[in-house]
């Protein structure tokens, strides 16, 4: 405990600083998160990126994949034709028939008043 008191020692408040000195930091702070999120590519640009390029046929591959998956579905792959046909919106509904049993109970004074 002693040496986390002495680390945190030489520390100030943000809320001790003047306006002008915690915009500052803020903006620091906003500026390097910039620097991170424009370093950092998700997973899916890299794959646009990849799926993008074309070979010497002048062939991307989207255009090969989605070949592939056609000649599969072709030979009889129910995946693959499950696949193309979610992909095009044309996936069936799934509809879950729900039934439920109420029960009423009446008090005695209130089948009095509907007689």
């Amino acid at each position: 405990m002693g040496d986390r008191t002495k680390q945190n020692a030489n520390l100030v408040g943000l809320q001790t600083l003047s306006p002008e000195r915690r915009r500052e930091i803020a903006s620091m702070g906003g500026k390097k998160t910039q620097e991170i999120y424009a370093k950092k590519k998700t997973l899916k640009e890299y794959l646009e990126l990849a799926l993008a390029i074309e070979d010497e046929e002048g062939t991307d591959k989207y255009t090969k994949i989605v070949k592939a998956l056609i000649n599969e579905a072709e030979d009889g792959n129910v995946k693959a034709f499950e696949t193309i046909r979610d992909s095009i919106g044309q996936k069936p509904k799934e509809e879950i028939e729900q039934k439920q049993e109420i029960k009423v109970v009446m008090d005695d004074n209130i089948k009095e008043w509907g007689s």
